[in-house]
């Protein structure tokens, strides 16, 4: 087995439990964790236990509180690469044939990110995190997607 470095991920039991992110015991999670260890199949099986139904809406209620605090303590910088991945990643994963005239623009770079000379390059190439193949997606037809990013880095 690969051994796991700290650093490499991290654990939504234990970020649920830090107080800067809610300080709440999730102790439930730990018995569908144990279950699972002694069946990997523990989620395959149909129909869902009390158990299983308590724990996914449990885990969706959780995230979503804890995205809300994570995005509370983001810099203008971070919120906005945050907007323009999370815009990207839309137009890879729900491709459609209106060349994305139907989905709003990207959003422009904070004027703090801007000098005399423009906005950084390496700043608008950073953004562009994409996911392992899946570089045609943002690109998109015709290089429209690319467009849509110099487009929103000239709007500022």
């Amino acid at each position: 087995g690969q051994i796991r470095v700290p650093d490499d991920y991290i654990s939504f039991v234990g970020l649920l439990a830090d107080p800067r992110f809610g300080g709440i015991s999730y102790v439930e999670k730990e018995e569908v964790r144990i279950r699972l260890r002694q069946d990997p199949n523990f989620w395959t099986y149909r129909p869902l236990s009390e158990l299983m139904v308590r724990a996914a809406a449990n885990d969706v209620r959780f995230l979503l509180f804890i995205y809300h605090k994570m995005v509370e303590k983001l810099s203008e910088k971070s919120l906005w690469y945050l907007a323009v991945r999370g815009a990207l990643y839309c137009r890879c994963f729900f491709t459609n044939d209106s060349n994305y005239a139907d989905w709003p623009a990207l959003p422009p770079i904070p004027g703090n990110l801007i000098d005399d000379k423009g906005a950084p390059e390496e700043e608008i190439l950073y953004v562009l995190d994409v996911p392992r193949g899946k570089m045609g997606c943002v690109i998109g037809k015709r290089g429209a997607n690319i467009l849509s990013v110099k487009e929103s880095c000239r709007s500022s």
